[in-house]
């Protein structure tokens, strides 16, 4: 794990919360250049060498919030393509993914 030490107690609070039967999610926020992307890519490392998962959807969303682009980010990372062009149409389709 590369996880900065500093960062340790929260990569273990985030992986303890992932264990739990009831969390499919989880969502890491706030200021930039804190590293944030990058714990959030050590969780998923760990979360899937523990097996917690059978995927991993890692999904940025910026304080401009482009959600037709997240919605990409999620589509692309479960091999998804859509028809529908609106964000409502998109969504309704990946929330049948989870």
């Amino acid at each position: 794990c590369q996880v900065m030490p500093a960062r340790i107690p929260i990569f273990t609070e985030i992986m303890n919360a992932l264990r739990l039967a009831d969390v499919n999610m989880v969502r890491v926020h706030g200021m930039g250049g804190m590293g944030k992307n990058t714990l959030v890519k050590e969780v998923a490392i760990e979360a899937m060498k523990n097996k917690l998962f059978d995927k991993m959807v890692i999904a940025t969303v910026t304080q401009n919030q482009d959600i037709m682009k997240a919605q990409g980010q999620i589509a692309d990372q479960l091999g998804l393509t859509f028809d529908e062009e609106s964000e409502l149409g998109i969504a309704s389709r990946l929330r049948g993914k989870f």
